[in-house]
């Protein structure tokens, strides 16, 4: 794999993990319920602990897959191998296809629908989980736990970023910057939400845009998960 297409890949994963939907999704309806409970000052201070929640689950599973592979040196010469890496490519195809198709559900209610691909006992769960959070430490959990439903997704991202930093051949602190990078970035959207309810933006006018941009989203997440899919391909053969 070249320094290039290495570098193609983080960008796109780094795209990816800005667009996607299920944790923002999460944190409007967290917002919007603590906002009409709490002061402003409680509200806020319960929204920045989600938000490092969600920052740290993302660079704990990062550095989990990364020290996974780097103290598996099979895995990582495996990597190298030309079967892994079109078996790799096969995997983002198929999950391009599956965001395509799956990653909104199917709705009775289409005209103003923008659910997304987990079930609805679980989104039940995840609703009724937040009239029950009252602390920091709540919070912080819930932002912490709130990535485990779209891992299904993620996790691939998170170890072809993990092989492609790998074969910059940058120094550890250069690599840990990297994860900490994906971190930031996973959680933009969370404060693009939290500015736009702050400018009396409310959880109707999230759902509106997010219903609006439904095919856009579904359009252009598949898309970079297929980009990643030719770039694995080319990184055979350059």
């Amino acid at each position: 794999m070249s320094v290039l297409t290495s570098v193609g890949i983080l960008l796109i994963s780094l795209l990816i993990l800005s667009l996607l939907q299920l944790v923002p999704g999460i944190f409007a309806l967290f917002l919007h319920f603590i906002s009409g409970k709490y002061p402003h000052i409680r509200a806020t201070d319960l929204a920045i602990f989600y938000i490092i929640g969600v920052e740290t689950a993302v660079a704990l599973v990062f550095f989990c897959v990364y020290f996974a592979l780097c103290i598996l040196p099979t895995i990582t010469t495996l990597a190298s191998n030309n079967i892994f890496a079109w078996i790799a490519a096969g995997v983002f195809i198929a999950i391009s296809i599956a965001i395509y198709f799956f990653y909104f559900r199917q709705s009775k209610s289409k005209n103003t629908s923008s659910e997304l691909f987990i079930s609805r006992k679980l989104a039940h769960n995840l609703k009724s989980k937040i009239p029950t959070i009252a602390s920091r430490s709540d919070a912080f959990v819930f932002g912490l736990t709130s990535i485990i439903p779209e891992l299904i997704f993620t996790l691939p991202l998170y170890a072809i970023s993990t092989l492609a930093i790998i074969q910059l051949n940058t120094s550890c602190p250069e690599r840990a910057g990297i994860i900490i990078l994906f971190a930031l970035v996973s959680i933009l959207p969370l404060f693009i939400i939290y500015i736009s309810f702050a400018t009396n933006h409310t959880l109707a006018d999230f759902i509106k845009f997010r219903f609006k941009n439904k095919p856009f989203f579904r359009f252009i997440l598949a898309l970079f998960y297929f980009i990643i899919a030719i770039l694995i391909i080319l990184g055979i053969f350059l």
